[in-house]
């Protein structure tokens, strides 16, 4: 049988050296060595000379060469280690490797970092790898690649490189279970924490929002034997009633309300009617001559133009707002989009309540004069906000200011859902350029537009900034810091599974300095939402204090859990000063958000006692404040707040239910030790 030699070779003296080995040999005994040969394999330890000159061995000592050049055969006493070879061999090998190593990707920037560093670099299992396996694995086998090495490497494991093959991350969460279970695996996901988070899933399963209907049971015909109504076959035997009363418009429009109230929180209708009908262009807003000599019916009939148009800006913008509180309360993606309201915003209230023409005549001659163009729309205050101050005298400047704080939420809703697409793929080496540079330049543009317009707004306008205008700003800051989504599925929203997902990712946001600014404007939010008028605080602006409440609560859990982890006792920085978040920005604020300097505390609502006198912050829970780090006191204080501003009459049902949420995420924490 012919046996055909599977070497290659680079080098052409090296080839005829292999050639001329077949030659010599007649019985064909350095031919091709067949898996069945009984020196196919590697020796177990190689003696020193041999390994010194990266050669062949034997097992029986000493060997052939050895003998034949009368030198020493001793086994190493301890096999050569990758570094020491490449030092002895290549002094500049390590050199090149570092800086070879500086274009790489740091593992703390990887997907699943922590996940990673427990599975691949498992600290126990390395200090109980023998060193020897570790030598013989990636030392001697590697480096014999010379002469009579085999191309094709049948005898090397690289099984090991598997683990970096990161280029499909979805693909290996839906194929291997163990890594979608990532997190059961990691030392941090402590027992406790895993007891609260099943405790949170039960509260959110249980939870009336969470209902879902059953088809069989929950349906139009399920209560249709206990109604009057008549019997189907005798409706068939019936002949059709005629009214031959005629229908005025009055009861039609009765009857077009009765049907359209059905749908009265649903604002897709009235968005895509008038959508159909062109009133979010500019178009239909073209400007209105006022001449000084406008007098009588011409005066009034450009007033009533004014007017009509006006009002329907007022009613898209009104429909905007509802639109963004709606996206940021649930979620989802708005229904109106900024880029296409190109109609001018609103005009100053004087003009608004104007009570006749030639009142509105001379607050228009006033704030317009000399000016030839429209003013201007919602996409000309995101590209320069300082149009905001100099046309603040013919703008309803709080009006606009509202405005452009939800049409501000649309950019950051864009911005979350590139995070969220980018998270992954990211670390994919077959995306071409770099996506985090991409997001941390829009996301650092949005933070810069964001401070400028609140720099701005303070400086010229500062009581057109109500409290509710406040608590949608800073509620805008803790979106840019966090994706409240990852915090609704930390909170057991989606159940475990999910819960688990997002706690390494979680982990990471909680030591980040993107985790303390987020926390204090989320402070800021309590603070403004205890400046609202009694029984105000409501609907949007109290899902808003939820949120901020989730961002507390969250990193409260996250720090102390960390912390536990790490041998620290509570109350480990004693000496460091309390950082108030729902009180005035102080000097030590830009410590504790740039470098976690300080103790972070909430304090509660001041309520007028029934003597006159105020009693102190905390109100009937007998809080006065408390750190961040006491999840159970804390949420006390955050449900205070609520009930504070309901104090003479029932509390809305939206927030007797969120104040019920609230205390259920204190007394989850505090269950397991975490609150």
């Amino acid at each position: 049988m012919v046996q055909v030699c599977g070497k290659a070779f680079g080098r052409a003296d090296l080839l005829k050296r292999h050639r001329a080995n077949h030659d010599d040999d007649g019985n064909g005994t350095k031919r091709r060595r067949i898996n069945s040969s009984p020196g196919a394999g590697r020796v177990a330890h190689a003696c020193q000379a041999c390994a010194k000159a990266r050669v062949k061995c034997e097992e029986s000592k000493p060997c052939t060469r050895c003998r034949n050049r009368n030198l020493t055969c001793d086994e190493a006493s301890q096999l050569p280690t990758p570094e020491t070879m490449m030092d002895q061999n290549n002094p500049d090998g390590y050199q090149a490797s570092y800086h070879q190593n500086q274009n790489m990707v740091d593992m703390n920037r990887l997907p699943f970092s922590d996940f990673l560093r427990d599975v691949l670099y498992d600290q126990q299992q390395q200090q109980q790898m023998d060193s020897q396996k570790m030598a013989e694995a990636q030392g001697l086998a590697v480096l014999d690649f010379c002469d009579d090495a085999n191309l094709e490497m049948n005898d090397l494991d690289f099984g090991m490189l598997d683990n970096w093959n990161i280029g499909n991350v979805h693909g290996m969460l839906a194929t291997d279970p163990n890594l979608a279970n990532y997190v059961s695996s990691q030392p941090e996901d402590t027992a406790d924490m895993s007891r609260m988070r099943q405790r949170l899933v039960k509260i959110w399963t249980n939870s009336p929002w969470r209902w879902m209907p059953d088809g069989h049971k929950d349906n139009i015909h399920n209560q249709k034997s206990g109604l009057p109504l008549a019997d189907i076959n005798s409706q068939q035997l019936k002949p059709d009633r005629i009214i031959h009363d005629k229908l005025d418009s009055s009861g039609r429009d009765k009857i077009l309300a009765i049907v359209l109230s059905t749908y009265a929180k649903d604002l897709n209708i009235p968005i895509a009617m008038i959508r159909g009908r062109g009133s979010f262009q500019r178009s239909s807003y073209p400007p209105i001559q006022v001449d000084p000599a406008d007098d009588g019916a011409v005066l009034e009939e450009k007033w009533k133009t004014w007017c009509h148009r006006e009002s329907w800006k007022r009613l898209i913008f009104h429909l905007y707002l509802r639109d963004a509180q709606t996206s940021m309360t649930s979620m989802n993606n708005p229904h109106i989009s900024y880029a296409e309201l190109t109609l001018p915003l609103p005009e100053a209230r004087e003009l608004w309540f104007a009570k006749t023409a030639r009142e509105w005549k001379m607050h228009y001659l006033e704030r317009n004069a000399g000016q030839d163009r429209r003013p201007p729309s919602l996409g000309d205050l995101l590209r320069d906000i300082n149009l905001l101050a100099t046309e603040h005298h013919r703008l309803d400047v709080q009006y606009a200011v509202s405005i452009y704080l939800h049409g501000f939420w649309s950019l950051i809703r864009e911005y979350r859902q590139m995070n969220a697409i980018y998270r992954w793929s990211a670390f994919s080496p077959s995306t071409a350029g770099n996506p985090n540079v991409l997001l941390q330049s829009r996301h650092q543009e949005l933070v810069k537009a964001l401070e400028q317009f609140q720099a701005t707004a303070l400086q010229n306008w500062p009581h057109m900034l109500s409290a509710q205008e406040k608590v949608v700003l800073n509620l805008l800051f803790v979106n840019l810091h966090v994706s409240l989504e990852d915090l609704q599925l930390f909170s057991g929203k989606e159940g475990d599974e999910q819960a688990k997902r997002i706690y390494p990712s979680l982990q990471r946001w909680a030591q980040d300095s993107e985790s303390r600014r987020s926390l204090w404007h989320a402070g800021q939010i309590l603070r403004w939402a205890k400046e609202f008028p009694p029984g105000h605080l409501k609907d949007f602006y109290a899902v808003a204090v939820h949120h901020a409440a989730l961002a507390i609560w969250t990193w409260g859990v996250l720090t102390r859990a960390i912390r536990r982890t790490a041998g620290l006792q509570p109350g480990y920085n004693h000496g460091e000063p309390i950082i108030y978040l729902d009180g005035p920005e102080m000097s030590e604020t830009a410590q504790f958000t740039s470098y976690g300097t300080g103790r972070p505390a909430i304090r509660g609502p001041v309520i007028k006692g029934q003597g006159g006198g105020r009693d102190s912050a905390g109100g009937g829970s007998g809080v006065a404040e408390s750190l961040v780090e006491e999840p159970k006191p804390t949420m006390a204080i955050v449900e205070e707040v609520f009930r504070a501003n309901y104090l003479n009459g029932p509390v809305a049902p939206i927030v007797e239910n969120l104040c019920h949420l609230i205390k259920q995420l204190g007394n989850a924490a505090w269950a397991v030790g975490l609150g």
